[in-house]
């Protein structure tokens, strides 16, 4: 499965190695040891624009609390 679609958190077991740039590369390979037959507990990976989106959000909040003020 390619997990380029518009979910932010996947399943462990719907991701493959294709998936690195979406996942990124632990990620993905855990999705293939499960995909393998080893025995992986069923968690979710959250994809790198999920991250990359929240810590844009993060960013914009900082900004505007310290705005005009040094750091």
């Amino acid at each position: 499965m390619n997990a380029s679609g518009k979910a932010l958190v996947l399943w462990f077991d719907d991701v493959r190695n294709i998936d690195v740039p979406v996942v990124g590369g632990k990620n993905a390979s855990l999705g293939e040891m499960i995909h393998a037959g080893f025995q992986v507990h069923r968690l979710e990976t959250v994809k790198v624009f999920t991250c990359e989106m929240i810590l844009k959000k993060f960013y914009v909040v900082i900004k505007k609390s310290y705005r005009g003020q040094k750091f």
